[in-house]
């Protein structure tokens, strides 16, 4: 696997692509196309914490290959195309009856897509839920294109979480994160678990981060920060999985919310390992589902 540094010429932050993309998706005239490979996501947060009771309204647009910027649908009818699911109905249900369409009008702040479509969904957090995330994903059945969102319990209920493990793959160490407390969630995350390991002097590890984006971690002396080529147009950055112990506790198994929700969102239980790895998100996928399926 190629590792890039911050020597690297090519070397571009994710963080300021995604900048450009939000100024492109703003700036640059669209025009519909429902057969874009790509969603995203429309008014709507990419996380949005919702009390017990209360609920929430999505909105998703087919978006352009490169840029990502919304081009909307270009009828009614095609928004009938996304359907809306929820990883975990215990902490948010996708009401059926509220799933439809918005004409997105001049006073929606998108003049580019005035007067096209986009496809939404109303998401309810039951009253009995107490604490934790899931995911919501708008997908279109026609092209396979989604968009993930994710739900937290905005709730006083707290939980943290006891002997968590974080295994970095590109330094083959396996670290002790121990407790791990909540700080941003009402719940500890894996960012949390990071900032326990860059607290403990005897690591001398270190991550920069700017929000659930990990920038850069460095540990052994040898700093790996990602970056964006503009040539092969990829991304290379730090993915993570959350492995679990199972009922038994003799074997573990790969929580698949983790693969979709941000790492400063996802709650973590006791006795969790955080996997981290550097590379495209492509690569990431084939390594977790493949070369770790066979480990744990």
């Amino acid at each position: 696997m190629e590792i890039r540094t911050s020597r690297n010429p090519f070397k571009k932050l994710v963080s300021l692509v995604l900048v450009m993309t939000m100024v492109m998706a703003m700036g640059i005239t669209s025009f519909a196309a429902t057969s874009d490979p790509n969603m995203t996501n429309d008014y709507s947060q990419w996380t949005l914490q919702v009390a017990p009771g209360a609920e929430v309204t999505l909105y998703a647009s087919p978006a352009a290959k490169d840029t990502y910027a919304a081009t909307g649908f270009d009828t009614d009818a095609t928004t009938a195309d996304v359907a809306w699911t929820s990883t975990n109905t215990d902490i948010a249900v996708v009401e059926e009856n509220s799933i439809g369409f918005k004409t997105v009008d001049a006073n929606d702040g998108v003049s580019s897509l005035t007067g096209l479509y986009c496809a939404k969904a109303t998401v309810k957090v039951p009253a009995t839920a107490t604490i934790g995330s899931c995911s919501i994903e708008a997908r279109n059945t026609k092209t396979n294109a989604y968009v993930n969102f994710t739900i937290v319990v905005d709730t006083t209920v707290t939980q943290d979480a006891d002997n968590v493990n974080v295994y970095l793959v590109d330094y083959m160490d396996t670290l002790a994160a121990g407790t791990v407390s909540h700080s941003t969630m009402n719940f500890a995350t894996p960012t949390d678990a990071l900032a326990n390991l860059a607290a403990n002097s005897d690591y001398g590890f270190s991550y920069n981060a700017l929000g659930s984006y990990i920038k850069s971690m460095t540990y052994a002396d040898s700093e790996i920060e990602a970056y964006y080529n503009p040539d092969t147009k990829e991304s290379f950055g730090w993915n993570y999985r959350v492995y679990r112990e199972d009922a038994t506790g003799a074997e573990s198994y790969m929580v698949a919310d983790s693969a979709i929700i941000a790492s400063d969102a996802f709650q973590l239980q006791d006795n969790d390992t955080v996997v981290w790895m550097y590379g495209t998100m492509e690569a990431a996928e084939a390594f977790y589902t493949e070369t770790l399926s066979s480990l744990y």
